[in-house]
């Protein structure tokens, strides 16, 4: 049996436009012609992929599994075509990277301006996205690496994506940091002498949005201690807002140390260790095994790397001296130990 790569993409785009009709005008063919591929389709693996109903088209059972298979079918092939138009100098090269928005201004910026000194003629491609958003566009070939906390059980995810946890996916640790919720220094809950998670309840919040790695690592913290979930005031997606308004006014806030290291030194925000919080979370990079890792991709590790190691060698030097750190110092940064690696 072969299946034609213009049916697998007449049925992705149905699929994705919830709609013959739409989907027929997307691809600019008739829609008894896209009807009639997804028939042949359907009779090539003998089983209902689309069912029909006066609202559109919705997937089968048999059908959402299928469209994982077809659209990373679609992309690989399309990254082929991509990388041979590369090679011959037609197009520029291109790398693709996820992050969490949390990570967008951390290690990342200061890599890419390495790695673009050394690949002048090459296009980064860098999107913010939350964790199972990126997991599972990893999967299906979007990005060549993602830039990621490593550990789902820490965010809650007890039943990830069959099809992402199918998919073997291979990790590299670059460090770890420490989640860290925060206050101004005068804030009057750091009078509090016991029982300081539930005092904190009594205040707002300003957190991201509710996928947002954050969010669910923090209400995975109070759902296991038993207590109610904090009250989100303000969703935001803004690190530097974040941090001002906290600084500002009673809002509490939820940050890894990496992002308040500079505040914290000199005073304007205090770190809360709270009983049952763990001490380090474990960042890296992130690609699918089944595919060679590209030289593009390999270079933009290496110089996420430098970065860390550079940070790690600021911490040291603000230790030895206590002199004020620079804006780029991360005193809460460490590096994996010796021998550790990834999954």
């Amino acid at each position: 049996m072969t299946l034609e790569m213009n049916y697998l993409e007449h049925f992705t785009a149905a699929v994705e436009a919830g709609s013959i009709g739409k989907a027929a005008r997307s691809l600019n063919i008739s829609q008894p012609g896209l009807t009639r591929s997804i028939r042949i389709l359907e009779e090539q693996l003998e089983v209902t992929l689309l069912e029909r109903s006066v609202k559109g088209v919705t997937p089968t059972d048999f059908g959402a599994n299928f469209y994982t298979r077809a659209k990373s079918i679609l992309l690989e092939a399309n990254r082929a075509q991509l990388e041979i138009r590369e090679m011959r100098g037609e197009i520029e090269r291109t790398l693709s990277i996820a992050t969490l928005p949390t990570l967008a201004n951390f290690v990342l910026p200061e890599a890419t301006i390495k790695f673009m000194d050394i690949h002048q003629n090459v296009k980064v491609r860098v999107v913010q996205k939350a964790r199972k958003e990126i997991l599972s566009s990893l999967v299906e070939g979007e990005f060549d690496i993602i830039f990621s906390i490593l550990d789902d059980e820490m965010l809650g995810y007890k039943n990830p994506d069959p099809q992402i946890m199918e998919q073997e996916i291979t990790s590299q640790l670059l460090f770890f940091d420490r989640p860290s919720v925060i206050v101004r220094r005068d804030h009057p809950v750091l009078e509090t002498k016991k029982n300081i998670k539930e005092e904190l309840l009594n205040y707002p919040w300003i957190m991201p949005r509710p996928e947002s790695d954050q969010r669910l690592y923090l209400n995975k913290f109070y759902a296991d201690a038993g207590l109610s979930l904090p009250k989100i005031a303000i969703e935001c997606q803004s690190t530097p807002y974040l941090k001002s308004l906290v600084t500002q006014s009673d809002y509490i806030g939820f940050l890894t140390t990496n992002f308040v290291s500079i505040e914290e030194h000199t005073g304007l925000i205090v770190s809360l260790d709270l009983p049952g919080m763990k001490n380090s979370i474990p960042f890296g990079i992130q690609y699918r095994s089944d595919r060679p890792v590209s030289g593009l991709a390999q270079s933009m590790f290496i110089q996420m790397e430098k970065v860390c190691q550079e940070l790690s060698a600021s911490k040291a030097k603000f230790l030895k001296s206590k002199t004020p750190p620079t804006a780029g110092a991360n005193l809460k940064f460490s590096l994996p130990e010796a021998g550790a690696k990834g999954s």
